[in-house]
């Protein structure tokens, strides 16, 4: 990750490890012409996938929990 990056890639994220995995191991190794930040934005996955996001150094990770709210009519 650089102070001040070219390009921003955002990825969007649920319960989908292996295929986020992937995608980020492909950045890593493709993209080396340009200066970039990788923000992955997780919809409130499972434990292993937030586990994982946490773990990796070289991302920006949103998470966070959805509440569902039931509005009377």
């Amino acid at each position: 990750m650089f102070d001040k990056p070219e390009c921003s890639i955002v990825i969007l994220s649920f319960n989908q490890m292996e295929y986020t995995e992937k995608c980020l191991d492909s950045i890593r190794e493709h993209t080396k012409d340009v200066s970039y930040e990788i923000i992955v934005v997780d919809n409130n996955s499972n434990t292993e996938t937030v586990d994982y996001l946490k773990k990796q150094k070289d991302i920006i990770a949103v998470t966070y929990a959805v509440t569902l709210v039931k509005f009377r009519q």
